[in-house]
Parts: C-alpha cells; structure tokens; sequence
C-alpha cells in the first residue's frame, strides 16, 4: 500500500472487539485490527526475532489508518497552538504525513517518505491557518492553556527562580497540583 514490500510469517488473523450497537447516528460495526506478526521460533528462539517482531508491530501502528490523523492533531495542538484545528488543516497535515512531502512557496519539504516530521512540520506552520493574522482577531480560534502552564508561564515572566526557602516565604507556591488542579506532567 506504501510502495514498501513486506513479509509476513503467519496468516492474517484479524481481532475483534466491542459489540455491535444501533446509535442515534446509525449501526455501529464491530471494531477490528490485523494481529501483529509473529518473528518468534518456538523451537529456537532468538534475540533477531524479537527485534523483527517489535519493528513489525512499531510499522504496524505507524500505518494505522487513525493514526496519521491523531498525531497530526496533536500536533498542530501543540506546535501551533490551536485547540480545535479545522478538518481542512488536518487533512492537509496527514496528506503531508502519509505522502512524506509538503511544497509551499515553491520549495518542497521532506523526503518522500511516510511518516517525514520535515513535511509534517512544514505543513503544520506553513498552513494558511497558522499563518493568517485575520484568526487571531476571532476569539473562538487558538488554545486553552493549561492551569500549570499558565502558573509557570506568570512565573517565567517574573523570572521566578526557585530557592529551598521558597516554602517559608512563599507559601502560595507550596501544592500547586492541588491548587490548580493538574500536576504539571497529566496533560
């Protein structure tokens, strides 16, 4: 599918999981993912066939169909700050993301190959979205900061540093995780 050949050991096997559910929207379908392939001798182990195995499973994941899409929001969250980025953004991050390639201004980015963070990062600050200055005017475009982000950003404006007499003196620093409510790595 991506112009790689790949070799399989075992048969295609698929998983399924979930049950089938009629929504408001319609029927759901049962969920369904290939089972990895398997490297692994029974007879004869090696330490190469792990390795085999945990590549296959990496590239396995890599090529999800709801991967590209899901990282590429986080992304654009993230290295562009916007929290909702429209579906016309997103398609054109995976489009960069799956062909490995993003041309803007007639220079072209990436390699060509699936997955490239060079096409991906050109078309995620490149994008008419992160560039044009009439978003910032619409108060609904951007993010939301999150409550420990907005704490250390104050405090690096302040050029806060840090003392071990800070609990004596600054009390109000002292739990900030209860304080705002998030701990500075739970995102």
């Amino acid at each position: 599918e991506y112009g790689e050949r790949v070799f399989l050991k075992n048969f295609e096997s698929n998983i399924e999981w979930g049950e089938d559910q009629t929504g408001a929207s319609g029927s759901a379908a049962k969920r369904t993912l290939r089972n990895m392939p398997n490297f692994n001798d029974l007879v004869t182990p090696e330490k190469r066939d792990v390795l085999y195995e945990v590549d296959a499973f990496i590239d396995m994941l890599l090529k999800y169909p709801s991967t590209a899409p899901n990282i590429c929001k986080l992304l654009i969250q993230h290295l562009a700050g916007v929290s909702n980025p429209s579906p016309d953004y997103v398609v054109t991050c995976v489009n960069a993301f799956e062909i490995g390639s993003f041309t803007a201004g007639g220079i072209t980015f990436g390699q060509g190959k699936y997955g490239d963070l060079a096409a991906i990062n050109a078309a995620i600050l490149l994008h008419n979205e992160a560039t044009t200055t009439v978003l910032d005017a619409d108060p609904t475009y951007g993010s939301l900061r999150e409550p420990i982000a907005k704490v250390m950003k104050y405090m690096r404006s302040l050029e806060y540093v840090r003392t071990p007499q800070d609990k004596m003196i600054y009390p109000i620093l002292d739990s900030m995780n209860r304080k705002v409510g998030q701990e500075v790595y739970s995102a």
